[in-house]
């Protein structure tokens, strides 16, 4: 399905699966569960849409950013978006409304969840920035805390090491580990 979708639609530039039961009630439900699939996708222009994958058709679409999204991520029952409008937006795919804006003053460069198993609003989002900036936020996007990376340079890739770590990968090859919580560096390489 992403393969027609993409072909059909280039200018789509990232997707996410999304799968919703719905339980039937009544007396002929035999509780009959039934499962709605959808892809939601992003791309060069300002909405994320929605895809059922049994038509393989757009059922809907949100206007989420200014210009273009760069990603989305799925989280529970949120989609996560970044855009080129320095613009992070979380949206409640049940509700199918915008619940919270973040606006950063730099562009995103990469973004990642620093989830927490125990309690999911508890969870946190690390932002990267184009100058190299990492930007720790709440679940609902307010600024914890900001810092430069070690390097100064563009931060292109973060990526969650384990429950306590993350790394960040730069332009320019460097790697550094750092505390998840304190965003302390642990090591660079």
């Amino acid at each position: 399905i992403i393969s027609v979708i993409s072909s059909t639609f280039p200018e789509l530039g990232c997707w996410q699966f999304f799968a919703q039961a719905i339980e039937f009630e009544g007396e002929d439900a035999e509780d009959d569960i039934e499962e709605d699939e959808y892809i939601f996708t992003a791309g060069n222009d300002p909405f994320i849409r929605k895809w059922d994958l049994a038509s393989q058709r757009e059922i809907a679409h949100y206007q989420c950013h200014k210009t273009e999204c760069t990603t989305l991520i799925c989280f529970y029952e949120f989609l996560i978006s970044t855009g080129k409008d320095k613009r992070i937006v979380k949206f409640n795919i049940d509700k199918e409304k915008i619940e919270r804006v973040y606006k950063s003053k730099e562009n995103i460069s990469s973004i990642r969840i620093l989830e927490n198993h125990d309690d999911r609003d508890a969870s946190k989002f690390l932002i990267s920035t184009q100058t190299g900036y990492l930007e720790l936020l709440d679940f609902d996007l307010e600024l914890i805390t900001s810092l430069s990376s070690p390097s100064n340079e563009k931060i292109v890739s973060l990526i969650n090491h384990s429950q306590s770590e993350f790394l960040s990968f730069t332009k320019d090859g460097q790697i550094t580990v750092y505390d998840q919580e304190t965003l302390s560096v642990i090591k660079e390489q």
